[in-house]
């Protein structure tokens, strides 16, 4: 039972990693700012939640800063269905029936009509474990079209700005924790998944290429907690 509230992220996650080494089950106290509204009383324990194993204090979104990255724009969400895409609003989020990202002539229509300025790419062919072991040919195909026909019609269209997300899996195999970006080519990725990890290696470098030759506003990340 973890009933340290004044404790901060740090100290609770390297608390949390020695307990799970114990195979025990971990329960959490209600804070106090849950008790005081109403919401929790000291009798329901909870889960340990994600923001527990961050090992800092959680950074609230600027809510200011955001509307000016979106308001006005069209935004293209690619991978709408998906675990990320489908938590971001946008007015232009095509399902795959709508908008073949394996086809780049597609692409550049589907921008053209729709007069998109910006992209939020998350799609991608994804699956378990024992699919990326055992379509690693299907998986690093669909990907390295996917993400080059995005970008390339990107920089035909002339897009204001691309962010596209990669994966946790692009890191080395073997590297050292803390993790930090430079870390991404550093390295051979997991031989579970290496072909997916090496087609999502590839938006990266894509991006940096577009960005060094053409000028282009084209970035990349990682959604590490996911």
């Amino acid at each position: 039972l973890l009933a340290m509230p004044g404790v901060n992220h740090e100290k609770r996650k390297k608390l949390l990693q020695k307990i799970r080494l114990l195979n025990v089950g971990v329960r959490v106290l209600p804070t106090i700012d849950q008790m005081m509204r109403g919401t929790a009383d000291v009798s329901q324990l909870q889960e340990v939640d994600i923001a527990d194993l961050l090992g800092r204090d959680e950074i609230p979104p600027d809510e200011e800063l955001l509307q000016q990255d979106i308001k006005g724009r069209n935004i293209l969400v690619t991978g709408a269905g998906g675990l990320i895409g489908s938590t971001i609003p946008a007015c232009f989020k095509p399902s795959r029936k709508y908008l073949n990202l394996m086809h780049i002539e597609d692409i550049v229509r589907y921008i053209t009509l729709n007069k998109i300025d910006s992209i939020i790419h998350c799609a991608g062919k994804v699956g378990g474990v024992k699919a990326n072991k055992t379509k690693l040919g299907e998986f690093f195909y669909e990907n390295i079209i996917i993400n080059t026909n995005v970008l390339e019609a990107a920089r035909m269209c002339g897009i204001e700005k691309v962010v596209s997300f990669m994966s946790t899996c692009v890191f080395p195999n073997e590297v050292s924790y803390p993790i930090k970006e430079e870390y991404i080519h550093q390295g051979e990725p997991h031989y579970t998944n290496y072909a997916y990890a090496y087609a999502k290696r590839m938006l990266d470098i894509q991006s940096r290429a577009c960005r060094k030759q053409y000028g282009c506003n084209f970035v990349t990340a990682i959604p590490n907690n996911l």
